[in-house]
């Protein structure tokens, strides 16, 4: 009897145990299993709170990054307007600086002449086919009058053709209609350069044996009364010598750059002392 109750008593004691051990390791696993339950759920929460400010992030600076865009857009536009200024200025300062430096050749210039010059700037071109003139800003008021010799200190541009109270129409040398009476320098010949209507300049009228050189000089004869002696006038750039003519053309280049001229002397008077000339006028 005491044999069997011993045993039921140990029996007791294994279930007992065993259900303890049971629990214990159900527990433990639930406990590792809510772990990891909540290990991924803090994963995927963590991630999704990522992607969230990545979305986010981008939208809510939007507006600072759009004004940023349109301060550079403003500060880039000034900074071209500036660009633009400073360049143009400075291609007025060196319009002014070239303007300079040729006021004070034309003012040397005027200074070896004894007869008054009235220096005027050219505001105008009329070149078509019947005229190659330009236009000043001198005119009867400032006692400018027709057949007064404009010329520079390179040589002669031409002659006042028409005069108003402040401006006045030049007819350039290679006009068709302008007749110059001139001498070739080496041999002291005398020619008429004229003008054509395609603006170049010929000398005619001289002797067929007259000896003519490229690059000899052409100066204004005094054979008028509109141009005085020695004035420089071109170089000779082509010889005609037709065995059937009695007379040698000879094409010169002016002088002067008769297209590109700013600014003039017009003589006032008709004597002075040329400074083309040397002292023994030659």
């Amino acid at each position: 009897m005491r044999g069997k109750y011993r045993r039921n008593l140990s029996l007791l004691s294994f279930l007992v145990i065993a259900g303890i051990v049971i629990l214990s390791l159900h527990y433990t696993n639930r406990v590792i299993l809510m772990q990891k339950a909540q290990s991924v759920a803090l994963a995927v929460v963590s991630n999704g709170q990522r992607a969230a400010r990545w979305l986010i992030h981008p939208v809510a600076s939007l507006p600072n990054s759009l004004r940023a865009a349109r301060k550079i857009r403003r500060e880039n536009s000034k900074l071209k307007t500036e660009n633009k200024l400073l360049r143009r200025k400075l291609r007025d300062l060196k319009d002014y600086q070239e303007e300079n430096k040729r006021l004070k050749k034309l003012l040397h210039f005027s200074k070896s002449l004894t007869e008054r010059t009235v220096a005027a700037h050219v505001i105008g071109y009329n070149i078509t086919n019947l005229q190659s003139a330009l236009v000043i800003d001198k005119g009867y008021k400032d006692g400018l009058a027709t057949n007064m010799p404009v010329l520079t200190e390179r040589g002669l541009v031409g002659k006042i053709y028409q005069t108003s109270p402040h401006a006045s129409l030049v007819m350039l040398i290679n006009d068709q209609d302008s007749g110059v009476a001139v001498e070739l320098k080496d041999s002291g010949v005398f020619g008429v350069a004229e003008g054509r209507a395609n603006g170049e300049i010929w000398i005619r009228y001289l002797p067929r044996e007259v000896k003519v050189s490229k690059g000899e000089e052409i100066l204004t004869s005094g054979n008028s009364d509109i141009y005085p002696r020695g004035i420089k006038v071109g170089e000779v750039t082509k010889v005609i010598a037709d065995q059937y003519s009695l007379e040698k053309r000879v094409k010169i280049k002016p002088s002067e750059n008769l297209g590109r001229l700013n600014e003039v002397l017009v003589v006032s008077k008709r004597k002075f002392v040329n400074p083309f000339l040397g002292d023994d006028g030659k």
